[in-house]
């Protein structure tokens, strides 16, 4: 039974049970209730409700509540929209589950922008320079108009 449930979700790390299979919708088990058989059953239901993708990420937000954001990094907010759009599409029927997604949500969201300060801020620091940029060209073609119109 315990191969059955690793193979449904193996939930060693987010990656293991993202490659587990979220297709199997039911199985026949004998025997009395174990937790084992418990397990598979819940897994099972999942499997049923959502489709692969939403299963391995309901079974991901399951057994991995605060996921690591420094792999991603690297990519540096080019990667925000994806975690925020995988969060979006994160199925729960339970409502406290769902409550909870979105506490995790807006939790990564934090952690991924706090790991990343100073590109938030040099980010926002160019923005600046290149609007301070576009006005000083529009005052400049402003006050050429002017001299223009001052010799008529």
């Amino acid at each position: 039974m315990k191969a059955f449930l690793k193979l449904i979700c193996d939930s060693s790390s987010p990656n293991s049970i993202y490659l587990s299979n979220h297709t199997i919708c039911s199985l026949s088990t004998f025997g009395d209730e174990s937790e084992v058989q418990k397990n598979i059953t819940t897994w099972l239901g999942m499997n049923r409700r959502c489709d692969a993708r939403n299963a391995a990420k309901s079974k991901i937000m399951h057994f991995f509540p605060d996921l690591d954001m420094v792999p991603l990094f690297q990519w540096n907010l080019k990667f925000l929209p994806l975690v925020k759009s995988w969060f979006d599409t994160v199925a729960s029927p339970n409502d406290d589950f769902a409550a909870s997604i979105r506490n995790r949500e807006l939790s990564t969201v934090y952690k991924f922008v706090r790991g990343l300060p100073l590109l938030v801020a040099d980010d926002f620091q160019h923005y600046l320079t290149q609007q301070l940029q576009r006005i000083r060209a529009k005052m400049s073609g402003l006050e050429e108009e002017e001299r223009c119109l001052m010799q008529v």
